[in-house]
């Protein structure tokens, strides 16, 4: 069953990363189909704990929607959550925000070359601009979800 559960979020998180790379953006007629399909599954398969999952997932994502997260994003991670569980997409929430971080200081600073305008940003005090945080967090969760896997 893992298998096809890795294989669907492999799907939704490559429209998806293509849909936000491409116009900073992740319609609802990507994730809704896939969170239902999900729900589907969980609940066919006895798999009460990932809907626990994807709560968890979706309340983390609604606080984290205060830093300029969009609800694209958080659409994404539950229905990534319901198939793959919280774990990984929370390590790939991680692994995402950390590359947006290096990619957002090292763009700043060759725009810049000003260490001070990397600080203002890191601090809150310079606007850094919107990313595509879906492009990355939703690939990056199910390579997670993969190692995690096949490392059992």
């Amino acid at each position: 069953m893992m298998y096809i559960n890795l294989f669907l979020a492999a799907i939704l998180a490559g429209i998806c990363a293509w849909s936000d790379a491409k116009t900073m953006k992740i319609p609802n007629q990507y994730t809704y189909p896939f969170a239902v399909i999900g729900l589907i599954l969980c609940l066919t398969n006895g798999q009460y704990d990932k809907l626990f999952n994807a709560l968890t997932v979706f309340v983390v994502y609604l606080l984290l929607m205060s830093f300029s997260m969009g609800g694209g994003d958080l659409k994404l991670a539950t229905a990534l959550a319901l198939f793959l569980g919280a774990e990984p997409v929370l390590y790939g929430t991680l692994i995402a925000s950390v590359v947006m971080c290096l990619y957002g200081i090292t763009k700043t600073f060759y725009a810049t070359g000003q260490i001070s305008a990397v600080v203002g940003v890191l601090m809150g005090r310079v606007p850094a601009g919107a990313v595509p945080f879906g492009a990355l967090m939703g690939p990056a969760s199910v390579l997670c979800a993969g190692l995690l896997f096949f490392r059992s």
